[in-house]
């Protein structure tokens, strides 16, 4: 005896047949026939004619047609370049090697789906929800993923360079040795995410929320974190070289070992922070918060700017007032090996 469930599940597996043969059918048409097909094939007998409702697949699409309904198809490594499919329920979807370059996803239902190394290049997934989906190696390069929800997915070894995730959810996203060179990441959702060995050089993350985020060995360098929330991320190892991270909130994060030569750190919050063995040679601390700043020595800072409203932690501020010069009113550089030509620009 074949219960609901299994019905359902074969129902589904013929559904996504059907598309890949009648892509132009109707969403009514395509549902309509392959449950006929299932009910006709639980019969003893095996059946001489098509189902009735077969007649329906060779309709064009009708403009007010629902939404697709694939979900918990076998799409495994089919051709959906540029595939409509906005708004479908792709829940549970199997598009494991699958291309869908340029494919239109705008609010599409892929929770759930497996995507592991299907080809999203140029894909429009605006507002789609991606939660739990499995991506690991997938290609998203320039797709856009704006207000996407991707919270718990695992990306991990994913393609997203120049990827569009501005107001994304990617909270407790696996993005481990994932490749987001160039992405925006614009005031998405973070907190908890895997970035370990990360590349996201280059990439916006103005406002990103990375609370408490894995960033070990990660590539920040050049990268704009400007008012980003990074409160107790794990920076170890992380180069930051050149970053802006102006006005972020570092409060508790963990940058030991982190390299941040030339870092742009005005207005910053370190408060707490552990900087053992950090580079941040010639960084700009004007206005920052360093009180209660970890392992931080006055070796660490050679050609660092700071000003008036910089604030120290305990017992450094006299020798670094004492060994610095001023460069304009009101602000500083601490003397170091730098030679003078290499103030920096934003001085």
């Amino acid at each position: 005896m074949v219960d609901d469930t299994e019905t359902q599940r074969r129902a589904d597996l013929v559904r996504g047949l059907l598309y890949l043969s009648c892509p132009d059918a109707s969403t009514i048409a395509l549902d309509s026939t392959a449950k006929a097909i299932v009910e006709r094939s639980a019969e003893q007998e095996a059946p001489a004619h098509a189902v009735p409702e077969a007649a329906r697949l060779t309709l064009r699409r009708p403009d007010n047609d629902p939404p697709r309904n694939l979900s918990g198809a076998d799409l495994m490594g089919v051709s959906l370049n540029r595939a409509l499919m906005s708004d479908a329920n792709l829940s549970g979807v199997n598009l494991s090697n699958a291309d869908l370059t340029r494919a239109l996803l705008r609010r599409a239902d892929l929770s759930g789906a497996d995507l592991t190394a299907a080809e999203l290049v140029g894909a429009n997934l605006t507002a789609a929800d991606l939660t739990a989906a499995h991506m690991s190696g997938a290609i998203l390069t320039n797709a856009i993923l704006i207000g996407a929800i991707l919270s718990a997915a695992n990306l991990s070894g994913a393609n997203l360079s120049d990827v569009d995730l501005t107001d994304a959810n990617l909270a407790g996203v696996n993005l481990a040795r994932t490749n987001l060179g160039g992405a925006d990441l614009t005031r998405a959702d973070m907190p908890g995410a895997d970035l370990s060995g990360a590349n996201l050089s280059g990439a916006v993350l103005t406002e990103t929320d990375l609370f408490r985020a894995n960033m070990t060995g990660v590539d920040l360098a050049l990268a704009y974190l400007s008012q980003a929330y990074l409160t107790e991320a794990d920076l170890t190892d992380a180069s930051l070289a050149e970053a802006d991270l102006t006005g972020a909130n570092l409060t508790n994060a963990n940058l030991s070992r982190a390299d941040l030569p030339h870092a742009n750190l005005a207005e910053a919050d370190l408060t707490g922070a552990n900087v053992t063995d950090a580079n941040l040679a010639e960084t700009d601390l004007k206005g920052a918060n360093l009180q209660g700043v970890r392992r931080l020595s006055i070796e660490m800072l050679p050609g660092m700017v700071w000003n008036l409203h910089t604030l120290w932690p305990a017992g450094l501020a006299r020798e670094i007032h004492a060994l610095s010069v001023q460069v304009s009113p009101g602000t500083y550089r601490l003397r170091g090996e730098t030679a003078p030509d290499r103030i920096p620009t934003w001085i």
